[in-house]
């Protein structure tokens, strides 16, 4: 096998010089898995993404109660004479 004049010399430079030669390689690879690990928030993200949309899972879900009322709304709600203020309706009609 007959190589090229550039390729003989990339080769004994690469023999003659080992440990320089394997810090390259190293700091590539590491150059390569750095660029890599920029890209995997996004991936993960957007893999996330579709597996909510794919399983319709709510992003938050809150259970919670009733505030209590106080006793003299209490005794109106009794009555049935009180109004639910943000709505306009007495409590409890559909």
């Amino acid at each position: 096998m007959t190589l090229s004049a550039v390729a003989r010399k990339s080769v004994s430079d690469l023999t003659r010089r080992r440990g320089r030669a394997l810090f390259t390689v190293a700091a590539l690879a590491l150059a390569v898995a750095s660029v890599s690990l920029f890209a995997l928030p996004t991936l993960m993200s957007r893999a996330m993404n579709r597996n909510i949309a794919a399983n319709k899972l709510a992003d938050v879900t809150v259970t919670s109660r009733a505030p209590r009322r106080p006793p003299r709304q209490r005794k109106l709600d009794r009555q049935g004479r009180s109004r639910d203020l943000r709505f306009g309706v007495k409590p409890g009609a559909a």
